[in-house]
């Protein structure tokens, strides 16, 4: 009989994060710190060896974790979470206008409107007022997944 065991572990602090990569110079902790949240799952698919920008890369392909965390947030926080995942592909395309986005995704302008700065501000279930079940989710799983967002916007 096979088991698994969660764990809950807490984001790594900046200074840990130079393990991790040491050649890097701060500029580049930084930016993988910023990025990436301390976050030791994220961390551990991190590659030393690469650029950041090669890693940032890596991270963005549909089979990374990153990838599929993001989705899966997206899913979690936002009630429909096909119009979202509508813009968000339109704006990776290079879609930037409101006119772009709408013709991209055949969404309604007045939705696409409302959505947009969501995205941008990145209101949770909580800040709608999410059941207690709901609002059980790791502390700043959320915000890691808004600088992904972020990042697309």
């Amino acid at each position: 009989m096979s088991s698994s065991v969660k764990l809950k572990l807490k984001p790594m602090k900046f200074f840990q994060v130079r393990e991790f990569s040491p050649s890097y110079r701060w500029e580049e902790l930084i930016k993988v710190y910023g990025t990436l949240d301390g976050n030791p799952a994220y961390l551990l698919e991190f590659n030393g060896d690469l650029t950041f920008e090669e890693n940032l890369a890596r991270y963005l392909r549909i089979d990374s974790i990153l990838y599929q965390d993001a989705l899966f947030v997206l899913r979690e926080e936002f009630d429909d979470p096909r119009n979202y995942f509508a813009i968000i592909e339109a704006i990776a395309r290079g879609k930037t206008t409101l006119g772009e986005i709408v013709n991209e995704t055949d969404l309604d302008r007045g939705l696409v409107g409302k959505y947009i700065p969501v995205l941008r501000g990145g209101r949770t279930r909580q800040e709608r007022g999410a059941s207690k079940r709901e609002l059980q989710e790791p502390e700043g799983q959320v915000l890691h997944q808004r600088l992904l967002l972020q990042l697309l916007v």
